[in-house]
């Protein structure tokens, strides 16, 4: 079982290598709104692998940090099409780009909370997630105190 997933690992990175190669030959010379539409073009195709490997593109031309809203949309629109393709952990290249996204919903106002999925699997717990995210200079501890509380407030159980 182990071999069949390394192989299978090994087939997704290969695949992934192509679709970046192929995006790259036929996004190049193309603007950036133009290089986005073709994206969306092929996420409305099911392509995934494809539209993610174009929003990586788009995120790699972008000059202006200034245009927030635009560089949350494709960051949002890849971490779709890798989710849609079961590469969950490639929705966000490092924590350089979550500390961005996160504090660009911060900035706004959206009301955040903290979570883990899988804590077994993924072998962390809510303290740990809470010690990288003040490490990493992410949110503060002020931030996270009210992203907990908040996480209190809105739980069901």
């Amino acid at each position: 079982e182990t071999l069949s997933s390394s192989a299978a690992a090994a087939a997704s990175r290969r695949r992934r290598r192509a679709a970046m190669a192929a995006v790259g030959a036929e996004l190049e010379g193309m603007t950036l709104p133009e290089a986005e539409l073709h994206a969306t073009d092929l996420v409305s195709a099911g392509d995934f692998a494809s539209a993610a490997a174009s929003l990586s593109f788009c995120l790699d031309r972008i000059v202006d940090n200034s245009d927030f809203a635009g560089r949350c949309r494709l960051l949002l629109n890849r971490s779709r099409c890798h989710r849609e393709v079961g590469e969950d952990a490639k929705a966000v290249a490092d924590l350089e780009e979550f500390h961005f996204i996160l504090n660009t919903f911060v900035d706004a106002g959206v009301p955040i909370t903290i979570n883990t999925d899988g804590t077994y699997l993924c072998d962390t717990h809510l303290n740990r997630e809470f010690e990288i995210l003040k490490e990493a200079g992410a949110l503060t501890s002020e931030q996270l105190e009210e992203a907990r509380k908040r996480a209190f407030e809105a739980s069901f159980l």
